[in-house]
């Protein structure tokens, strides 16, 4: 998973592609944000992953139209799918709160997946950066993830890596806009943030069995630069 590619801006986006393939990953999760112009900047991404054998699903971002849906296979945006042992459900920060709250309750109600993924666009919880926390949303998800025991929520926006746990809530949450785009910087880092990079490009790699969650930020040196797991 990574947002912010910048393709249409610069060439970052060749060395996460790349990155992804070395890492023979089943599926490509697009957090928003990706050419930064039109559609058909995005396709080469999109081809050179499927030509690899990885499928592509995306998120949409400010950036984005929903033209993407066409690009990436999907009937909306605003999409639900699985994904081995879970279920994966990508909501439009753009919509009105009350709607991505109905649509979210809609399908964690529904799932019998042992885990739940969702994938916004903007940030639900951020340390300071260029983009702020999108308190609506966060008002009208966040009981949705504690009721129906959310184990993992993904964002870019930002462009860089933070990963926050709240001490009393059992969802981890990731902020992942490294595909490509130039930085942004933090300032500060609030008491829930567990690790933040604004300095290395890469994508988050999320590897899933029915009994473990394990999350990998990966820079394109190949580092792994933070880790993370969840049991279930």
């Amino acid at each position: 998973a990574a947002g912010d590619w910048g393709s249409a801006r610069n060439d970052n986006w060749e060395q996460t592609v790349d990155l992804m393939i070395d890492n023979k990953i089943n599926l490509a999760l697009g957090l928003g944000d990706y050419s930064y112009g039109s559609v058909e900047e995005f396709e080469p991404i999109v081809d050179e992953l499927k030509n690899a054998g990885i499928p592509m699903k995306g998120a949409k971002g400010d950036h984005d139209s929903n033209s993407y849906a066409e690009l990436f296979g999907q009937p909306s945006m605003v999409h639900a799918f699985d994904a081995g042992h879970a279920r994966i459900i990508m909501l439009d920060a753009y919509r009105s709160p009350s709607s991505n709250a109905a649509f979210l309750e809609k399908e964690l109600n529904a799932t019998t997946k042992p885990w739940k993924i969702v994938v916004t666009t903007t940030p639900l919880y951020t340390s300071p950066s260029n983009h702020g926390v999108s308190e609506d949303q966060t008002e009208a998800l966040q009981p949705l993830l504690d009721k129906y025991g959310v184990d993992l929520v993904m964002w870019g926006d930002n462009h860089n890596y933070e990963r926050i746990k709240f001490p009393d809530q059992h969802t981890v949450f990731i902020q992942s806009g490294t595909a490509g785009r130039s930085h942004y910087d933090f300032d500060g880092q609030i008491e829930e943030s567990i690790y933040q990079n604004d300095g290395d490009y890469g994508f988050t790699k999320i590897l899933i069995s029915p009994s473990s969650l394990m999350g990998q930020f990966i820079s394109h040196s190949g580092k792994i630069l933070d880790n993370f797991s969840i049991i279930k």
